[in-house]
Order: C-alpha cells, then structure tokens, then sequence
C-alpha cells in the first residue's frame, strides 16, 4: 500500500515539476567568454544610444525611421537581458507539488 502512495506521489509530482532552460546566443566568431571589460563598455554603449534616442526630436522622423529606432531599442532590450543572467525560476506548480509531497511523506511516516 505505501509503495503504491510512493509511486502515485513521485508520478504526480515528476507530471508537474517543468524544468525550464535558456541557451546562450554565442556568435560563431566570438568566444564563449566575454571580459568583464568588454561587456561593461558595451553597456554603457548601450546606455549612451538610450539617452540619443531620448533626445531626439521624433516628431520629425517618417514613419519608417521611427519602426527602425523601436526595433533598434527592442534589440537593445534583448541584449540587455541575455547579459543579465541570473536568479533561480521555480514555477508555482513545482513549489505546491513540492509542499504536497513533503505533506505526504510526513502523514506515511507518522
């Protein structure tokens, strides 16, 4: 009986638990491992273009230039955020699954 509650639990819990991964964007001609130098200029780079773009006068831009300044700021975004690696993500279901598991050892050992 407590092998069929062992397996039942450990089923629900492995149909639950997500494991999510990101992949680094490694160009082919760069290497692996940036300096510290390096992406520090690059975002200060990336900050200095910010500020340009503010400044500037939009109202006189056409249509087109103004899609080419979005999609250069989206890229920027991205780029900001594929540097900015960090943080443990633990989906609310593997956490609830998690408790309820702890819960159900503790009542079949008890």
């Amino acid at each position: 009986m407590k092998n069929t509650l062992y397996f039942l639990a450990l089923t629900v819990v492995l149909s639950v638990t997500t494991l999510c991964t990101h992949a680094a964007l490694v160009a082919a001609n760069q290497p692996a491992e940036k300096t510290q130098d390096g992406t520090d200029s690059r975002l200060a780079g990336i900050k200095q273009r910010i500020e340009e773009i503010r400044a500037m006068d939009k109202s006189q831009l056409s249509r087109m230039q103004r899609r080419e300044l979005q999609k250069e700021l989206k890229n920027m975004k991205k780029e900001v955020r594929a540097r900015d690696k960090g943080g443990i993500f633990i989906s609310t279901a593997a956490i609830i699954a998690g408790i309820l598991l702890i819960i159900l050892i503790l009542v079949l050992v008890l």
